[in-house]
Parts: C-alpha cells; structure tokens; sequence
C-alpha cells in the first residue's frame, strides 16, 4: 500500500499517530527505567560508603558519646539495608553495577579520603558535618526516586528508605551540634566551632537499613 493512503485530511492516519505515541510511551518507559537503575546503584553505593565512614569514625574519632553512637547505627542500618537492596534487586532483575554505582563510588570515595587526614576533635566535627551533607542530599533523591517508582515493592522500599534517612538526617544534626557547643565551651581544646549543617544521604530499604528503610535511618 503506498504510504499516501494513510494520510487523511488531518495529514496523519489514526495508524500512524498511534505508533508515535507508542514509540513516545516506550521511550520514556525506558528513561524512567534507566533512573530507576541509576537510582538504586546510586544507593547500593552510599550504604557501603556509610558503612567505611562510620568504621573509620570508630577509629579515628574521640570516642565521644555523639560520634560513636551515630557511626555504629550507620553500621547497623546501611548493613541491614543494602542487604535488603540486594534481595530486592535480584527479584526484579536489576543490576545495582553500573554507570549510577561507579559515580557514587568515586564521589564518596574522594570524601572518605579527605576524612582519613582527620583526627580526634577534628575528625568530629568533620564526620557529623559530611554526614549532615550526605543525608540532606540523599533524603532529596530518595523522595524523588520515590514518587517515579512505579513497582509498588520497589516504592515502598524507597519510601521506608527515604523516611530512615531523614531520621538520620536529624540524628546526625542533633550531635553536630552538640560537637560545636562544646568546642565553644571548652576553647582549651584548639577545637573550632562546627560549621553549619548541609544537607546529604543515603538509601535504605524497608524495614530497616542501612542508610534506609522503615526500621532504620541512614
């Protein structure tokens, strides 16, 4: 059949306009897939980078009551949740290496390098302030990440994710600031006041996470 019988009037044929908007349909399908993909490599990522932090604050940190507790939950959580993740993933048949994981990697990779010249007092107040950063982020994306998902197991992992990682958003703030009180309180140390909170985080998975889920913060 020539092509000039499936124009009409209008200049397309019914046809034609509904394989364009098919092929549109599947095309942003596949985006959205593809950010999904991005999106949990990205949180595979972050919980093992919370993991390596939190160890290194036990090690080189003060001991300091604040510090230690928030570094074994971040243990615990991340743990937790990216074991989680993992099951998930395999259920669904989805990678969590690739371009999203690569990224995240390097980019936490190059903040744990600048945490490992700290010490003491030092090493602190800059932990509580790359944790401050990296959930404030995090809890961002997750949200975002979130409302594209359409799987509902997929969804509700990362809405119990998003909402652990806003707690430890909250938990990470509190004790940073109870750091730059008592820096000021004691100027004896050569200890400076904490700067002032950012915002970052990680994933979690339901239940609870690490760095995500219902029964756990990031």
């Amino acid at each position: 059949m020539s092509i000039y019988a499936h124009v009409t009037k209008w200049g397309v044929s019914f046809p034609l306009m509904l394989w364009f908007a098919t092929s549109v349909a599947s095309a942003a399908d596949s985006n959205n897939a593809q950010k999904l993909d991005e999106g949990l490599q990205k949180l595979h990522a972050d919980n093992q980078a919370e993991i390596s932090a939190a160890r290194l604050a036990l090690q080189k940190g003060t001991d300091s009551q604040e510090v230690t507790s928030f570094a074994h939950q971040m243990i615990d959580d991340h743990t937790n949740n990216d074991g989680q993740l993992t099951q998930l993933a395999q259920s669904k048949n989805l990678s969590l290496s690739g371009k999203g994981f690569d990224k995240e990697t390097k980019s936490e990779q190059s903040n744990l390098r600048s945490l490992e010249k700290k010490s003491g007092n030092n090493f602190d107040r800059a932990y509580m302030r790359q944790m401050v950063k990296d959930h404030s982020k995090d809890e961002k994306s997750l949200r975002k990440l979130t409302n594209e998902a359409q799987d509902p197991q997929v969804k509700s992992f990362l809405e119990q994710t998003a909402t652990t990682v806003a707690g430890h958003l909250q938990h990470a703030k509190t004790a940073m600031a109870t750091l730059a009180s008592r820096s000021m309180a004691s100027p004896g140390t050569g200890a400076s006041p904490a700067g002032g909170v950012g915002g970052g985080g990680v994933g979690g998975a339901p239940g609870s996470s690490g760095g995500t889920g219902s029964n756990s913060g990031q």
